[in-house]
């Protein structure tokens, strides 16, 4: 995954989109289709309840005609009354702006549960074109004719019932009329569940198309921008590589020693022939070599780490380093913080001057002692008085 880390935010950001467009589109999709499960689960449990219901108001309005029983009365009109609230459901939802808590009641006193309604009435709003759909809800419109047929009957027969007039040949035409409906009722039953089953499995199937059109669609997509991602980071690691290679190429011909180090880290990354010679190092470029050894004084290094951390570079700051084999010599040294392969480092030059040091020190030497016998002569007797004169003065101590 190290190619990963070097590509641009604005990549990263739209690999990130992309994949949460392809999670959302997935999500969004098996949403609606637990949707349309879940609602069609509970249209197939209210076409139960009706038909239920529609079975009672046969049974219990042929027993009230034979045997004038008012607890079979009112289970008639009970069973009427879950019809009825269905009914009131699918009216209004067929209006152009329906007022929603009134399908909701209906729903409800059709005895379905009040988790399943709002399915319900999703369902029936978003698919009423469908040719399904509409065939489901034209035999739920006859079945609810044939209901006031049926209730039609009842109010006659209950009128006959309560004036004492109902005789034996009218009962047997209410009895003949009520199976006649129930007759017509039944396959009205049966066609709204196999339409409404057919239109379930057509948007089963249709949604199972756009899953895998939108998924396959998504993942072309995802294809297509990965390798546009992996083609310009194969660009960019060939400029990169190229740009390392004249940089290296350039430090190679450089007429000073030139180097680059991980100070914190102690080792050497690169270092050019000038400045492998200059530290006398032999043989391959060792992968962590020793950096503190170049330094005679340690403390020297690291007020030289302290100084570039805090301004970030060092201008000709005079050491004295070891080489790989322990020789002392005296170096100008400056650095400069740069990232190089991914990582903080310094880039360090090198200007000998050793012999510059040696020259200084052989002058200084000369300055100060007899040229015949290497005594410390008059100038230095007159230097260190002076120091001790200065030091006596400000400590008020006698010498």
């Amino acid at each position: 995954m190290t190619w990963l880390r070097k590509v641009s935010p604005g990549r990263l950001i739209a690999i990130v989109w992309l994949f949460t467009a392809i999670v959302l589109g997935v999500l969004a999709m098996s949403y609606h289709g637990m949707n349309v499960v879940a609602a069609g689960r509970a249209y197939v449990g209210g076409e139960s309840l009706w038909s239920k219901a529609q079975k009672n108001i046969v049974y219990h309005l042929a027993r009230y005609t034979r045997y004038r029983d008012e607890d079979d009365w009112r289970e008639y009109e009970a069973a009427l009354d879950i019809i009825h609230g269905d009914r009131a459901a699918r009216i209004e939802l067929e209006k152009a702006h329906p007022d929603l808590s009134v399908a909701r009641r209906g729903f409800i006193r059709g005895g379905n549960h009040p988790a399943d309604v709002d399915n319900m009435i999703w369902l029936f709003r978003t698919f009423r074109t469908n040719e399904h759909v509409d065939r489901a809800i034209l035999y739920w419109t006859q079945a609810d004719a044939h209901i006031d047929e049926l209730s039609t009957v009842a109010r006659r027969i209950r009128a006959a019932v309560q004036d004492e007039k109902a005789n034996g040949a009218e009962t047997s035409a209410a009895l003949a009329e009520i199976h006649r409906l129930n007759d017509l009722l039944t396959p009205l039953e049966r066609g709204f569940s196999e339409a409404l089953s057919e239109a379930q499995r057509e948007s089963t199937r249709q949604l199972i198309v756009m899953m895998f059109a939108a998924a396959a669609a998504l993942l072309l997509g995802a294809l297509l921008i990965s390798y546009r991602i992996v083609r310009n980071h194969e660009a960019a690691q060939r400029a990169l590589s190229e740009s390392e290679a004249r940089l290296r190429q350039l430090l190679q011909t450089a007429p000073m020693p030139l180097l680059i180090s991980v100070p914190r880290e102690q080792r050497i990354l690169y270092a050019n022939d000038l400045a492998r010679q200059f530290l006398n190092i032999t043989g391959p470029m060792p992968v962590a070599f020793p950096l503190p050894a170049h330094y005679e004084d340690a403390a020297q290094r690291s007020r030289m780490l302290e100084i570039l951390e805090r301004d970030g570079h060092i201008k000709d700051y005079e050491v004295k380093l070891l080489d790989a084999k322990g020789n002392s010599f005296w170096a100008l040294v400056s650095a400069q913080n740069i990232n190089w392969g991914g990582q903080q480092c310094a880039f360090v030059a090198f200007n000998d001057i050793d012999e510059r040091k040696r020259l200084q020190e052989d002058m200084q030497f000369r300055a100060y002692h007899d040229s015949l016998t290497d005594l410390p002569n008059r100038s230095m007797f007159m230097e260190q008085l002076g120091r001790t004169l200065a030091r006596a003065q400000r400590t008020q101590e006698p010498f």
